[in-house]
């Protein structure tokens, strides 16, 4: 009888375990915070590269951890696909908890000249879009930001 009992408090503990699981993994939100060019290492190249860092908050208000595995983000400058952000260092949001994730990257502007064309004519207006999604142990969440400059 205790076996039985011992079973099935066991049996119960691993099903909240999991219900907690699921519930962090379909509420864990990723929420831009910026994305900024960094002009000093941009202007050291001539601008022939351009260095830019995207900060992105990931909250997780669950009772359970949430395990990331991959970050894939396409960035594009006005509408044009100029880079991709992939990453696929492991790491955990804890529970109840949130964790600000800093991803650098950069962008050749040879291979852009009619967008440069396009920023000079505009007065050096435009906007950075940051779409993708962040895979975790526990599904797959999606990334959209645009950013004015």
């Amino acid at each position: 009888m205790k076996n039985i009992l011992l079973l099935g408090g066991a049996a119960a503990a691993l099903l909240y375990f999991l219900r907690q699981k699921r519930a962090a993994g379909e509420n864990l939100r990723v929420e831009p915070v910026d994305i900024a060019i960094d002009s000093q290492r941009s202007a050291s190249t001539f601008w022939a590269v351009i260095y830019y860092n995207v900060k992105l908050r990931l909250i997780n208000v669950e009772a359970a951890s949430v395990n990331v595995s991959a970050i894939r983000l396409n960035v594009k400058l006005n509408n044009l696909n100029v880079a991709e952000i992939n990453t696929t260092e492991d790491f955990i949001v804890a529970a109840r908890s949130e964790k600000i994730v800093n991803l650098q990257s950069t962008i050749q502007t040879a291979g852009i000249v009619n967008f440069i064309v396009d920023l000079i004519q505009n007065g050096f207006r435009f906007n950075i879009g940051v779409s993708g999604y962040v895979d975790t142990d526990l599904g797959r969440v999606s990334v959209n930001y645009t950013k004015n400059f």
